[in-house]
Protein backbone atom coordinates (compact mmCIF):
# COMPACT_ATOMS: atom_id res chain seq x y z
CA UNK A 1 0.00 0.00 0.00
CA UNK A 2 2.78 2.43 0.86
CA UNK A 3 4.46 1.73 -2.47
CA UNK A 4 1.28 2.85 -4.25
CA UNK A 5 1.41 6.24 -2.51
CA UNK A 6 5.12 6.60 -3.29
CA UNK A 7 4.57 5.79 -6.97
CA UNK A 8 1.59 8.14 -7.13
CA UNK A 9 3.71 10.99 -5.75
CA UNK A 10 6.73 10.14 -7.96
CA UNK A 11 8.63 8.82 -4.92
CA UNK A 12 8.45 12.08 -3.01
CA UNK A 13 8.35 10.76 0.55
CA UNK A 14 6.93 13.99 1.97
CA UNK A 15 4.11 14.14 -0.59
CA UNK A 16 3.35 10.43 -0.18
CA UNK A 17 3.12 10.82 3.60
CA UNK A 18 0.85 13.85 3.22
CA UNK A 19 -1.46 11.99 0.83
CA UNK A 20 -1.54 8.86 2.99
CA UNK A 21 -2.24 10.94 6.10
CA UNK A 22 -5.10 12.68 4.31
CA UNK A 23 -6.52 9.31 3.20
CA UNK A 24 -6.35 7.89 6.73
CA UNK A 25 -8.05 11.00 8.13
CA UNK A 26 -10.83 10.72 5.51
CA UNK A 27 -11.36 7.03 6.35
CA UNK A 28 -11.67 7.91 10.04
CA UNK A 29 -14.03 10.86 9.46
CA UNK A 30 -16.35 8.89 7.19
CA UNK A 31 -16.30 5.73 9.32
CA UNK A 32 -15.04 3.43 6.60
CA UNK A 33 -13.95 0.84 9.19
CA UNK A 34 -17.51 0.75 10.53
CA UNK A 35 -19.06 -0.30 7.22
CA UNK A 36 -20.55 -3.76 7.27
CA UNK A 37 -21.85 -6.03 4.56
CA UNK A 38 -25.41 -5.41 5.77
CA UNK A 39 -24.94 -1.64 5.60
CA UNK A 40 -23.64 -1.82 2.05
CA UNK A 41 -26.48 -4.14 1.01
CA UNK A 42 -29.13 -1.83 2.46
CA UNK A 43 -27.62 1.18 0.70
CA UNK A 44 -27.39 -0.80 -2.55
CA UNK A 45 -31.11 -1.56 -2.35
CA UNK A 46 -31.83 2.16 -2.70
CA UNK A 47 -30.59 2.03 -6.30
CA UNK A 48 -28.18 4.93 -5.76
CA UNK A 49 -25.30 2.85 -7.06
CA UNK A 50 -24.53 -0.58 -8.42
CA UNK A 51 -21.54 -2.63 -9.49
CA UNK A 52 -21.34 -2.88 -13.28
CA UNK A 53 -21.02 -6.31 -14.91
CA UNK A 54 -17.73 -5.34 -16.56
CA UNK A 55 -14.33 -4.64 -15.01
CA UNK A 56 -12.14 -1.62 -15.73
CA UNK A 57 -8.87 -1.82 -17.68
CA UNK A 58 -7.08 -2.95 -14.50
CA UNK A 59 -9.64 -5.72 -13.82
CA UNK A 60 -11.23 -3.84 -10.94
CA UNK A 61 -14.99 -3.65 -10.30
CA UNK A 62 -16.70 -0.53 -11.64
CA UNK A 63 -19.19 1.22 -9.38
CA UNK A 64 -21.87 3.19 -11.22
CA UNK A 65 -23.46 6.01 -9.21
CA UNK A 66 -26.93 7.05 -10.36
CA UNK A 67 -26.67 10.80 -9.93
CA UNK A 68 -30.43 11.40 -10.01
CA UNK A 69 -30.87 9.17 -6.94
CA UNK A 70 -27.86 10.49 -5.03
CA UNK A 71 -28.78 13.30 -2.66
CA UNK A 72 -25.67 14.19 -0.62
CA UNK A 73 -27.71 16.24 1.87
CA UNK A 74 -29.74 13.18 2.86
CA UNK A 75 -27.79 10.68 4.92
CA UNK A 76 -28.66 7.01 4.92
CA UNK A 77 -29.98 7.31 8.48
CA UNK A 78 -32.26 10.21 7.48
CA UNK A 79 -33.46 8.14 4.54
CA UNK A 80 -34.33 5.26 6.88
CA UNK A 81 -36.23 7.55 9.22
CA UNK A 82 -38.37 8.79 6.36
CA UNK A 83 -39.40 5.28 5.38
CA UNK A 84 -39.67 3.56 8.74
Amino acid sequence: MILWYLKDRRFSVEEAIAKLTKAIKWRQEFGVADLSEDTVKSIAKTGKAYVHDFLDVNDRPVLIVVASKHLPDVSFEDHCLVYF
